[in-house]
C-alpha cells in the first residue's frame, strides 16, 4: 500500500479534507462529530495546520511520551544541521567579506517532519526558503516570534531591532493575501 503526503499548505488548504484552525470545522462547517465547531484560536484539535504545542497536548492526552518525541525531533534537526554545516558555511563565505566580523546574516530553514502512527518522526524535507506568508492566526503565532528570536540572536540593538521588526511585519503583510490586521 502506498501513501503520499504533501506538505505544501498553499495546495492542502484547497483539499476537501482541510480542517479550519479556528473552528476545527471541515469545509461544511462541522467538526468530526457533525456538530458546529468552536474553539480558541490556533488550538483546534484535529486542525490541518496547528501549533506543535496543540499536537503535543493531544498526544500527551492519548498517553504518548511527547518528551521522547521532542528529543527525537531535535536530534533529527541537529544531525541535519551538522550535515548542512559545510554547504551553509560555503554560502556564507560567498556573500560576506573575509575581513568582516560579527553577525552579518542568518538563514531560516524550515523542517518538515512527519510523525508516523508509532510516533516515529521522519524528516521529509528541509526548506531552504520557507514561506513567511501569514494567512492564518497560527502563522502569526509561529512566524513572528521566530523572527523576533532571529533578531535577538543577531544582537541587533533596540533602535535597529524596532526598525527591523517593522520591516519584517511589512514584508510579511506584503506577502500575505489576507493580512487585514497587523500585530503590534
Amino acid at each position: 500500500k502506498a501513501f503520499m503526503h504533501l506538505t505544501n499548505f498553499s495546495v492542502n488548504r484547497h483539499s476537501a479534507r482541510f480542517v479550519d484552525e479556528e473552528t476545527g470545522a471541515d469545509e461544511f462547517g462541522e467538526d468530526e462529530d457533525g456538530d458546529e465547531s468552536e474553539s480558541e484560536r490556533g488550538s483546534s484539535p484535529g486542525a490541518t495546520k496547528r501549533l506543535m504545542t496543540t499536537l503535543f497536548d493531544e498526544l500527551e492526552d492519548l498517553g504518548h511520551d511527547v518528551d521522547l518525541l521532542w528529543w527525537q525531533i531535535k536530534a533529527i534537526v541537529g544531525k541535519t544541521l551538522h550535515a548542512l554545516h559545510t554547504p551553509l558555511k560555503t554560502q556564507y563565505r560567498a556573500v560576506v567579506a573575509p575581513e568582516a566580523d560579527g553577525s552579518h546574516c542568518f538563514h531560516v530553514l524550515g523542517f518538515d517532519i512527519m510523525v508516523d502512527d508509532e510516533l516515529n518522526p521522519w524528516l521529509l524535507e528541509v526548506n531552504h526558503s520557507p514561506s513567511l506568508q501569514c494567512s492564518m492566526d497560527v502563522d502569526w503565532d509561529v512566524k513572528l516570534p521566530m523572527l523576533e528570536d532571529a533578531f535577538k540572536l543577531l544582537n541587533i540593538g533596540p533602535p535597529s531591532r524596532s526598525a527591523s521588526l517593522a520591516a519584517a511585519r511589512e514584508a510579511i503583510a506584503g506577502s500575505s493575501s489576507s493580512a487585514t490586521a497587523l500585530r503590534r
